[in-house]
């Protein structure tokens, strides 16, 4: 069977009128008019008047009915639509309000669930001793592959750094590493850091700039450190364990890896017979040091064509493409 239609008296509840205001009303529209007194039999109980006249009273304040002033005389219901306009939007205010409370209440419940998550999965170290002690033991507990963007500002020497990636090597914990400019740029860095690394088997690429220092510890942490342009006046270190934000740090690192280029550690062979002519190595030095072309021209009294015939050669000789790996391999195979 079909259920059945809501009653009259439903209704009027819905709109916000009390329970016995709205029995009495769909009363006054089914019977005769007739005085109150008459309808003392709506309700049960000891205080069956009081409900009655408390129901009456609520029908005038509201304008459904119209009392005829004198205490005999009935209350006669009156055209409802504007009573019916004010009270649904009084009750319109009413869920409006409701809902902003109920909302506001899940936002609280949201942000105090997502900061407990967050409390777990991300924490903040701060000071040198405390960011050393948690990059030790962080980088001790590899078992797979350490992922890392390389840039200086470094939070400890980077000659520990390197020991510590020899022992892990030893272990057989692999590396992929992506260096900045400015990490091959650091004075003895690449023959004192990276070259040994290199030798033992890391996998090393570069690009102009990394996006972010952070160290990936197989797939289930990540180091992230303060950047090049914070690192002096917010020494600080983030561990994050878990979530997207592990994840999107993991996706970037293979994305930028793909996009930068290898860097090889040297090769003898080439370091000795790929001599470069003073001629060449006076323009290794300016081109390193920012000259511009024009600036280089006039510094050696050659023609354009001469300069960029040089160019290409000294491009040949290093196996290079562009200016900023010609750059790295003159580091790498000891021209400069």
């Amino acid at each position: 069977m079909p259920p059945e239609a809501p009653s009259l008296s439903s209704h009027l509840i819905l709109l916000g009128l009390s329970p016995d205001a709205a029995v009495l009303y769909a009363e006054l529209l089914t019977r005769p008019p007739e005085p109150l007194q008459a309808r003392a039999g709506l309700f049960d109980g000891d205080e069956a008047g009081e409900r009655l006249a408390a129901a009456a009273a609520g029908l005038v304040a509201l304008g459904l009915v119209e009392a005829t002033g004198s205490a005999g005389q009935p209350l006669v219901p009156v055209s409802p639509a504007r009573s019916l306009e004010l009270l649904g939007r009084l009750r319109t205010g009413e869920v409006d309000h409701a809902q902003i409370a109920v909302s506001g209440a899940y936002e609280s419940f949201r942000r105090r669930k997502l900061s407990a998550i967050a409390g777990s999965a991300v924490e903040a170290v701060t000071g040198a001793d405390a960011i050393e002690h948690r990059i030790n033991e962080a980088l001790e507990g590899a078992r797979r592959e350490i992922r890392m963007f390389d840039s200086p500002p470094y939070f400890r020497p980077v000659d520990l750094g390197t020991e510590q990636a020899l022992r892990l090597f030893a272990r057989g914990v692999g590396h992929r590493v992506v260096y900045s400019r400015a990490s091959l740029e650091q004075p003895g860095n690449f023959s004192v850091n990276i070259e040994p690394c290199l030798q033992a088997g890391e996998q090393a690429r570069f690009m102009e700039k990394v996006p972010v220092k952070v160290t990936l510890v197989d797939d289930d942490l990540a180091l992230v450190s303060s950047s090049v342009e914070e690192a002096d006046i917010n020494l600080s270190l983030l561990l994050v364990r878990s979530g997207g934000l592990l994840s999107a740090l993991s996706a970037l690192f293979e994305l930028m890896w793909e996009q930068a280029m290898p860097l090889e550690h040297r090769h003898p062979k080439l370091r000795s017979t790929a001599v470069l002519h003073p001629a060449e190595r006076h323009i290794l030095t300016l081109l390193l040091a920012g000259v511009s072309d024009n600036q280089i021209i006039r510094e050696l009294g050659v023609s354009r064509r001469t300069f960029f015939r040089r160019m290409e050669l000294l491009l040949a000789k290093a196996g290079a493409t562009t200016r900023f790996q010609l750059a790295a391999r003159a580091r790498q195979y000891g021209w400069i």
